[in-house]
């Protein structure tokens, strides 16, 4: 059975969790403080990815995860991300001050923390994959990097296609939610300590509701 069949959608498991500052971000600036997303999660933000802990499964996938280099990649990435999320969110409110975004991209490059939503990557690694099949996989990425010859067995390789979907899912949802909180939070306090940056857009907000018949 082809490895690359299944090493190619292990790469982009943990990648996805950066990605959801880009919807998250727009959202800073239009909803009150305090107001969940539309058909955000409002449970703790592990709850439906966290399974009963086993030490030995958690550390052998963090192994997996750095085999696969995608914790590289989101270092490597993070300011771009954070970067064009930035933009994203300041076209999507153009009455609100420059100002606003390089603030909010300061501040969410200061805190947050790439390893967050590696752990919420790995948890749900956890949940799918059994202790044997990510020693399986660590296997299968050694021999890769070492340049031998690498193959699955056809009964792993249709386990992980069968449960890569769910796995997709359940990262993206997990990191757009923690992606949101973090990017309300600090929209939330910049908001706060200088309304001067959203006058504008609340200016115009108002005038808007004043036309209306």
């Amino acid at each position: 059975m082809r490895a690359a069949l299944i090493l190619a959608p292990m790469r982009f498991l943990a990648a996805f969790a950066l990605f959801a500052f880009g919807a998250a971000a727009q959202e800073v600036v239009t909803l009150p403080t305090g107001t969940p997303r539309p058909g955000a999660w409002t449970g703790p933000i592990h709850s439906y990815t966290t399974t009963e802990a086993d030490s030995h499964l958690h550390t052998n996938v963090l192994t997996l995860i750095d085999l696969t280099g995608d914790r590289e990649r989101l270092v490597q990435n993070l300011p771009k991300i954070i970067a064009d999320a930035k933009t994203k969110m300041m076209q999507s409110s153009p009455g609100v001050s420059p100002a606003f975004g390089d603030e909010w991209e300061r501040r969410i490059a200061a805190r947050i923390k790439v390893d967050d939503f590696v752990e919420l990557a790995a948890r749900v690694y956890e949940k799918h994959l059994s202790n044997d099949e990510v020693l399986s996989l660590i296997d299968l990425m050694q021999a890769k990097k070492a340049g031998k010859p690498v193959s699955v067995s056809r009964e792993l390789q249709q386990k992980f296609n069968a449960e890569a979907p769910a796995m997709l899912g359940e990262i993206t949802g997990a990191s757009t939610e923690l992606a949101a909180k973090l990017s309300m939070q600090v929209g939330s306090e910049i908001g706060k300590e200088h309304p001067e940056y959203l006058a504008a857009r609340q200016s115009a907000t108002a005038n808007k509701k004043a036309q209306l018949p």
